[in-house]
């Protein structure tokens, strides 16, 4: 951990209360991890962002299923994804209930016999 960085999220990583000329100098300072050549390889990615308050401008809670901007699903989910008592509404205005009969998986969903049972999700 360099820095006082921690994972915030998956890959994102954190530090608060530093000076954007650290957290440049440290992300080029990921050029040195060994094998030479691994960061200039393996990224896809690396960028930094200066947030004057995280908290204020973090909306997740506002566009995850059932949080205030998201209260209606607009397609079929997975219904693992569905989380219990959110108060979402179904595509067909009641509570969400597995598609009808005519069910096709969404668009660039991998097959499995899981994504292929329509029982598996919730509209």
């Amino acid at each position: 951990m360099l820095l006082g960085f921690h994972r915030h999220q998956y890959s994102d990583y954190r530090a608060d209360n530093i000076h954007g000329a650290n957290a440049w100098f440290t992300a080029i300072s990921l050029k040195l991890i060994d094998p030479p050549m691994k960061l200039e390889t393996t990224m896809q990615s690396l960028k930094i962002h200066h947030y004057s308050n995280l908290h204020l401008l973090d909306v997740t809670a506002f566009v995850t299923i059932g949080g205030p901007l998201s209260t209606h699903l607009r397609g079929p989910i997975p219904a693992s994804l569905l989380p219990g008592g959110a108060g979402v509404i179904g595509m067909n205005g009641g509570p969400p209930a597995p598609p009808g009969p005519n069910f096709q998986v969404p668009k660039n969903t991998k097959w499995s016999i899981h994504s292929s049972n329509r029982n598996n999700w919730r509209g």
